[in-house]
């Protein structure tokens, strides 16, 4: 049993319930959410960190193979998510987004915030192994790296290779950016 199924805690324990970035993983997303929901107070609030923008840092054409990277990169994430992580046995499909499905898990008033994070160099040391990490997954997973062409698999290890000449990270022009979407929903009084 997953424990999202049935969390440990009596029926209405709680003020607020915060969950950052796990309800995507779970097979029923709305089932889910319906049993975070079932830990609140009455009047309490869930908090949900899902959706938003995903990051974003080179250049449109970085002068190795196509432009345009970053988006081939998205739309393989896309077709690896949902073959992988939405499309396994026993996943439940929820074709709506997330406001809606907080309200179909019984709260009201659902209101959703997004927030930009930006880095520009100089960067530190932590903020360049965080930002290769993804570029990093699409080639060293033998899972995600026949979702992508061999040309950009090619500029990706030029991209996070420290000793390369093209290495990402030595560029001026570097600019992180990621959207982070935060949805409220409180729960009813009784």
């Amino acid at each position: 049993m997953n424990i999202c199924e049935h969390l440990p805690f009596k029926d209405g324990q709680f003020d607020l319930v915060w969950s950052s970035r796990t309800v995507h993983h779970l097979f029923d997303q709305l089932a889910g959410v319906k049993e975070l929901r079932r830990v609140l107070k009455p009047g309490g609030r869930l908090a949900l960190r899902e959706g938003g923008l995903r990051s974003r840092f080179l250049p449109n054409d970085i002068g190795l193979g196509h432009p345009g990277l970053e988006d081939r990169l998205d739309a393989a994430f896309e077709v690896w998510f949902h073959t992988h992580v939405r499309g396994g046995e026993g996943v439940v499909a929820y074709p709506f987004g997330w406001i809606q499905l907080l309200r179909d898990a019984g709260l009201t008033n659902v209101t959703a915030r997004s927030f930009m994070l930006e880095v520009l160099p100089p960067l530190q040391t932590l903020e360049v192994e965080f930002m290769t990490n993804p570029p990093r997954r699409w080639v060293e997973s033998e899972e995600r790296r026949g979702f992508i062409a061999d040309e950009d698999a090619d500029a990706i290890l030029k991209l996070i290779d420290r000793n390369d000449s093209r290495y990402a990270f030595n560029r001026p022009d570097i600019h992180y950016m990621e959207g982070v979407t935060f949805f409220l929903g409180p729960l009813k009084l009784a």
